[in-house]
């Protein structure tokens, strides 16, 4: 089941006692790395009336005759593509009456991929007042805290990703552009 899923409609359009509008779902599975992986699908949906008979076409590759109320000339789920975190997946298309553009329902829709964002905590190793814990986005440089622990008899030289660091891998104030869950530990 995709872990995102969203319905963009497009215009209502058609007669007075019969109408229609396309559509398309966007589709998403984070693939664990570096963003999704997005499908999407279209379709005509009669929202009122029946237009029995009424050949439609669609921009999608799809057309046929509508037989009443539903959904019709459904693509298959198609487009799989990677979008980045932070990026922007879109799809557009249209359906209308083959004799006529006069009732055309056209579609757009799209789906920002959301940054994952990481818990960057701090612990004194032995000392006291290690600063609060941060969050980092993805992609996004964080400047870590400019709060510096105390330890009675022992200098702060800085931060390491272990606790039994000898020497610092990250300086108060200095910028981390690691994409993880990260504990530093007082040097």
């Amino acid at each position: 089941m995709p872990t995102h899923r969203t319905t963009a409609y497009g215009n209502i359009t058609g007669t007075a006692s019969s109408k229609f509008r396309a559509c398309v779902e966007i589709y998403g599975d984070n693939n664990g790395s570096s963003g999704y992986t997005m499908y999407r699908q279209f379709y005509c949906n009669v929202t009122q009336g029946n237009f029995y008979g009424t050949n439609v076409t669609s921009s999608w590759g799809s057309s046929g005759g509508i037989s009443g109320p539903g959904n019709y000339l459904i693509s298959g789920v198609g487009g799989a593509t990677n979008i980045a975190y932070g990026s922007t997946y879109s799809q557009s298309g249209s359906c209308q009456y083959t004799a006529s553009q006069t009732y055309r329902s056209s579609v757009s829709g799209s789906w920002t991929v959301p940054r994952p964002t990481y818990t960057i905590a701090y612990n004194a190793n032995g000392g006291t007042g290690a600063p609060g814990s941060q969050t980092k986005t993805y992609g996004v440089t964080l400047v870590l805290s400019t709060t510096v622990p105390t330890r009675s008899g022992y200098k702060f030289l800085g931060w390491a990703t272990t606790s039994t660091a000898t020497t610092a891998q990250y300086q108060p104030g200095a910028n981390f552009t690691a994409n993880a869950t990260t504990t530093l530990y007082a040097v």
